[in-house]
């Protein structure tokens, strides 16, 4: 499971997502909630194989914090 807050800006979720994809990453679900300010969101994925690095690689340049937990 990977836990972002991101900013809430156009894009965000289209270039994460798009990005996860190009990886070869599959997303088995996603959600958001309201962030810790009105000007962000956490988003939430489950992966179905997890190449942690990667995905720290994707998620680092919008991510304002990062939870990575595999399960």
């Amino acid at each position: 499971r990977v836990e972002a807050l991101v900013d809430d800006k156009v894009g965000v979720m289209a270039n994460v997502t798009n990005s996860f994809t190009a990886a070869g990453i599959n997303i088995l679900s996603l959600g958001t909630l309201d962030g810790t300010s009105d000007d962000t969101k956490v988003i939430t994925f489950k992966l179905q194989t997890m190449d942690e690095a990667k995905v720290r690689e994707i998620i680092t340049p919008v991510a304002r914090s990062l939870d990575i937990r595999t399960v």
